[in-house]
């Protein structure tokens, strides 16, 4: 026999008086197993009209993704664009925060399991600048770049001060790289942003207003 549990965040109340209830449906059986995003919105005020699905997680990722687009879309029409070199942490939830830069996003958590917390996103930056330099050197010379893969193994101090004491990127490489390039690419890696200024951390200032 199957068990099927469903789970519900806390809800969200629109505007418009609409309930907005996001949870999780998952069915464990000998033979199935299920998991699905749900998403239940209720009517407006007065209104008989409501909406469920079920989501499969890259179907809810691609839906937070569109509504963060909007989202975004909608402030940058309403207030003015943040200026180079400004990044806006705002917050999302319960548990969440967004950033914006020049009209773009991205979600990230404090400590829960809804989005990479900050620290994860500090590592993915650097493992994903080294997949885009390494993307551009095996473009340039006609190399595959689809199955190009960049793991980020890293160790994290809780004692004061908190940090990152060490970061590991492996790239998996396309098949048919000449071993003899290997250097070149290394030079390329040098070029990336994210871990040069790991490498030499820049000040870091806080203003409280």
């Amino acid at each position: 026999m199957a068990n099927v549990n469903v789970q519900a965040a806390e809800p969200l109340f629109t505007a418009g008086g609409r309930r907005i209830d996001v949870g999780q449906l998952k069915v464990d059986g000998p033979s199935v197993r299920i998991g699905r995003v749900t998403l239940d919105v209720g009517p407006e005020t007065g209104g008989t009209s409501r909406i469920w699905a079920g989501l499969s997680p890259a179907e809810a990722r691609e839906l937070a993704q569109r509504l963060l687009d909007q989202a975004a879309r909608a402030e940058g029409e309403s207030s003015p664009m943040a200026a180079q070199g400004v990044v806006e942490v705002f917050r999302a939830g319960p548990h969440g925060w967004v950033a914006t830069a020049n009209g773009r996003h991205l979600l990230t958590a404090g400590g829960r399991a809804l989005a990479p917390t900050p620290v994860e996103q500090l590592v993915a930056s650097a493992a994903t600048c080294a997949a885009e330099r390494a993307a551009r050197f095996l473009e340039g010379r006609g190399l595959p770049r689809d199955t190009l893969r960049v793991t980020a193994h890293y160790d994290e101090l809780d004692d004061q001060p908190a940090r990152i004491t060490s970061l590991r990127l492996v790239l998996a490489l396309p098949p048919g790289l000449d071993p003899q390039r290997h250097a070149a690419l290394r030079d390329a890696l040098t070029r990336c942003a994210v871990t040069n200024t790991l490498r030499h951390p820049p000040k870091v200032m806080v203003d409280l207003r």
